[in-house]
């Protein structure tokens, strides 16, 4: 798919990071000099400058910054990394690492927070960043008085994974518009869990078209999951559409975590690799999750992803 109309090309974005840095660089040689000097108005340069490196860091907030890639635990519901032994999730994981990952995306719901906590104990914590998501859906019908606190269930997620803080936790599967007021009390209490630096940034996870468009408007959202390919396939409205959402996001400095980059695993490998490397080329997603649940498809990723960048050098 053309996406030319939607981004600067390679060779459009190269000029300007060369003509961005050379004005950057007389100012800071001769500015003081100059005094009153005309400044060159430049397009303001993006949140993740290129780089054809598939695990460049990349910054999601100013508190969250991590790897291009990152491993998704949640392959069918967290099913498929679940259903190896504990010692080939822990050497899957270990493998990942290795080769560079330094984004693990976790949920509640997936039930992996001990396998991950498992694989990584030995690492260093500020080397990596982890996603967690609390599934609030069912608690927020119950009784105020008979909800768990925002503070409970995380305490129970830093014990699971054996860590001291989550880098960035999210309210899991938003579905509907209006979600805003449906968790207002949680959203609340993650503000307070952030200023304690008990989590580093909140955010929602997007399984509908309107509550993604709420979401990267919304103020209190740091950071989203919105699912995208380039095919269509598991998310709603068109490509455009949420292209349009991606670069709004962006726009309003929100962090974009892309999700279901294989349609939730309806790809055969040759789509696959369209669409990894398709969103590898955005420069309004600043990383994407993908299940695995083997190392070869971990290399395939991975290989995916550099060819996609060394053809934006080209």
């Amino acid at each position: 798919m053309n996406s030319e109309k939607k981004r600067m090309t390679s060779k459009d974005r190269r000029s300007f990071l060369k003509t961005a840095f050379f004005h950057v660089a007389a100012v800071g040689t001769a500015g003081n000099a100059l005094g009153n000097s005309p400044v060159l108005e430049t397009e303001a340069a993006p949140k993740n400058p290129f780089s054809s490196d598939p695990f460049a860091i990349r910054k999601l907030t100013d508190r969250v910054s991590t790897t291009r890639l990152g491993f998704g635990t949640g392959m069918a519901g967290g099913s498929e990394l679940r259903a190896l032994t504990e010692k080939e999730g822990i050497e899957l994981l270990l493998y990942s690492y290795d080769r560079g990952f330094r984004f693990f995306d976790t949920a509640d719901s997936y039930r992996t927070h001990w396998l991950v906590g498992k694989a990584l104990k030995d690492k260093d914590r500020s080397q990596y960043t982890l996603t967690s998501k609390m599934w609030l859906h069912r608690e927020v019908e119950k009784p105020l008085d008979e909800q768990p606190s925002a503070r409970e269930i995380l305490t129970r997620f830093l014990r699971e994974i054996d860590t001291d803080y989550i880098d960035i936790l999210q309210i899991h599967c938003m579905m509907k518009p209006g979600w805003a007021s449906q968790f207002a009390r949680y959203m609340d209490e993650l503000d307070a869990l952030k200023e304690e630096g008990l989590i580093l940034s909140h955010g929602v996870s997007c399984h509908s078209f309107e509550a993604a468009r709420e979401a990267v408007v919304h103020p209190w959202v740091d950071i989203v999951h919105i699912r995208f390919n380039p095919f269509g396939a598991r998310m709603e409205g068109s490509v455009e559409e949420n292209l349009e959402i991606l670069k709004t996001a962006q726009e309003n400095g929100k962090g974009t975590i892309i999700m279901k980059v294989a349609g939730e695993g309806s790809f055969d490998s040759e789509t696959v690799g369209e669409s990894i490397k398709y969103i590898a080329k955005l420069e309004t997603a600043d990383t994407m999750v993908v299940g695995m649940n083997s190392k070869e498809q971990v290399d395939f990723l991975v290989d995916k992803t550099a060819e996609a960048l060394q053809e934006e050098l080209a």
